[in-house]
């Protein structure tokens, strides 16, 4: 691949791995661009942020999979990454589906 070319995507989740700070959005691999977060981080001295604060800045989001009951979990974040709305929890399958083919069980 010549240094011209773009690098292939991770297939990372991670939003703002396509971000263009000059135009305000972010968008991630296949994604299409969307608005970055509108907020700010306190820097005063003694504030630890919190994670709604950092998750408000950043974007990202988390999911977690209850390994008794097979049920998954996902943050708000996450949902709107996959332009679902808040508070969506898919089934196991569904998720499984937003994964590459060649990354599934």
């Amino acid at each position: 691949m010549s240094s011209a070319e773009p690098s292939p995507s991770s297939g990372s989740d991670t939003p703002g791995s396509g971000a263009d700070p000059a135009a305000g959005t972010r968008s991630g691999p296949g994604d299409k661009p969307r608005p970055m977060p509108d907020a700010t981080l306190d820097v005063s001295p003694g504030h630890l942020p919190t994670l709604e604060e950092l998750v408000a800045l950043t974007g990202f989001g988390s999911w977690a999979l209850d390994l008794q009951t097979r049920i998954p979990t996902w943050s708000d974040e996450v949902c709107r990454l996959h332009d679902v709305s808040p508070g969506h929890q898919p089934t196991l399958d569904e998720l499984i589906g937003y994964f590459s083919p060649p990354a599934r069980p």
